[in-house]
């Protein structure tokens, strides 16, 4: 059963319904999500920094079912560089404009 990842934009929209800023659950402090295909980091304020998750998002094929995964796949691998440096840079950035940086 071969797992495609959706759309980007079908993805984005998805992160964005299920953590949002106005989120009922304030203790989730989401921020915003950088992306790199199906490969996801949400950033999060905590109570020094922000700080950010690593996500995958599938979609059977088969069965039309989706969802986010914390597994990772050798085919992976260059996606999931390239949202860790986007994640960490824009931590860095929130930090400073926040006055939370070193």
């Amino acid at each position: 059963m071969a797992m495609q990842p959706a759309n980007t934009a079908d993805l984005r929209r998805a992160n964005q319904t299920e953590a949002s800023p106005t989120s009922t659950n304030p203790s989730t402090n989401y921020v915003e999500t950088v992306r790199e295909g199906a490969i996801g980091a949400g950033i999060f304020r905590g109570q020094n920094n922000h700080y950010f998750a690593l996500s995958r998002a599938w979609k059977s094929s088969q069965t039309d079912k989706s969802g986010y995964s914390s597994r990772f796949y050798p085919g992976n691998a260059e996606a999931i560089i390239k949202v860790v440096i986007q994640a960490a840079d824009r931590c860095q950035e929130l930090d400073q404009a926040a006055g939370l940086s070193k």
